[in-house]
């Protein structure tokens, strides 16, 4: 036997004004409290830390070297992006190219 099932609509919850105001005024006050804390909250900050002080050598460049080469040679298991920018940084280069 099986039972019967009846279907009834649900009306929609009417919201007085004061009602709707009041929601309103709860999500500002969530949006601002979410976004004074991610300004406020505090940041993580990546350095390059360095064991030890960086030994300067001196290099002479062949003609068509790039930067990626040379540091790719003289990295020493080190990422060659960071010893490409330290060679720009010790030798005042604004780019890439030598």
């Amino acid at each position: 036997m099986q039972a019967a099932i009846q279907h009834r609509y649900v009306h929609p919850v009417r919201r007085s004004p004061k009602q709707k105001r009041r929601a309103r005024t709860l999500r500002l006050l969530m949006l601002v409290l979410v976004l004074a804390g991610l300004i406020v909250a505090p940041r993580t900050v990546f350095t390059m830390g360095h064991t030890e002080a960086p030994v300067a050598a001196t290099y002479t460049v062949a003609e068509s070297e790039t930067l990626w080469e040379i540091a790719s040679r003289h990295s020493e298991g080190q990422d060659v992006r960071n010893v490409i920018y330290a060679i720009k940084e010790t030798n005042h280069l604004k780019t890439a190219t030598v």
